[in-house]
């Protein structure tokens, strides 16, 4: 876990502070160690540090990788604060926040999950809250428009197989069952303030 933070921090100075094009073929080296490890991660069996107890269920582990970019945005948050104090007041601000989030949710879930919150986070940087239960997810686009009012609705045509993480560890490895899982495409309209509107009017 250590060294996914490591190379996650790494990835996230690379393609969102400083010029992605530059820094190119460490960012592709930086995410083949992240999938390697991810995926290491993924079937470890993990121990209780009680002895007396069995390792950790499976059901607990579910819970923490459905959050799991949550929780890495969270650490690379923190590593950014403590790596850079000068510059606390724009990595603290909502928008580097909602960078990170929006990075780490793509790469672990293949989608950029908009909806998906920080406002639990902590501002102790030897303490990371589990996020806040999101029930009713989506991927709706916070952004405005430069010329004000609501965001229209639009359809994107969005596939769905493996998490982008997932598919790199995949083809790196060349498996022979890669392909043994089909994706499929769906039609996502993301639920923005116009959405929102429309749906409150026909409540």
């Amino acid at each position: 876990m250590d060294a996914i933070i490591s190379d996650a921090f790494w990835y996230f100075i690379c393609t969102e502070i400083k010029d992605p094009k530059q820094y190119a073929a460490h960012n592709e080296f930086l995410l083949d160690r992240i999938a390697a490890n991810y995926v290491s991660f993924l079937l470890l069996e993990l121990p209780c540090k009680d002895k007396k107890k069995p390792p950790v269920s499976e059901k607990t582990k579910d819970m923490f990788f459905v959050k799991f970019y949550n929780h890495l945005a969270q650490a690379v948050y923190h590593a950014l604060k403590l790596g850079f104090p000068k510059n606390r007041s724009t990595i603290e601000s909502p928008i580097m926040k909602r960078k990170l989030l929006n990075t780490f949710s793509l790469l672990f879930t293949g989608v950029v999950i908009h909806s998906a919150k920080f406002n639990r986070w902590s501002n102790q940087s030897n303490v990371v809250h589990a996020p806040d239960d999101h029930t009713g997810v989506t991927l709706a686009d916070v952004h405005r428009p430069s010329g004000g009012g609501p965001i229209k609705s639009k359809p994107v045509l969005t596939e769905f197989r493996y998490s982008t993480i997932v598919e790199r560890y995949l083809a790196t490895h060349k498996y022979e069952t890669f392909n043994n899982i089909k994706g499929w495409k769906m039609l996502i309209t993301h639920n923005t303030e116009a959405q929102k509107a429309i749906d409150l009017k026909f409540a």
